[in-house]
């Protein structure tokens, strides 16, 4: 607000400060990482992240097949009023 920081960089300074808090809290609280007694959590985290992105994705494929198959957009209004 004062201007100490340059415009530009507020945002991509703000998303660098939440990786890090994020990574932090990964390994610090979720006790995620490489040591062989992390591991599962790593998987299971992972995993869980990975079906998210699946359910997500297919969604959106779902939403997009359906606007594209169901909303005739090359029809003219005479024609979609026609009952034929």
């Amino acid at each position: 607000m004062s201007g100490a920081v340059a415009r530009d960089m507020i945002l991509p300074a703000i998303t660098l400060l939440a990786v890090a808090q994020l990574l932090v809290q990964l390994a610090f609280f979720l006790h995620l990482g490489t040591a062989p007694e992390q591991r599962n959590n790593t998987v299971i985290f992972l995993l869980t992240g990975l079906l998210i992105a699946t359910v997500v994705v297919g969604s959106l494929w779902v939403i997009h097949n359906a606007n594209v198959n169901m909303m005739p957009t090359q029809m003219s209004i005479d024609r979609a009023r026609a009952k034929d």
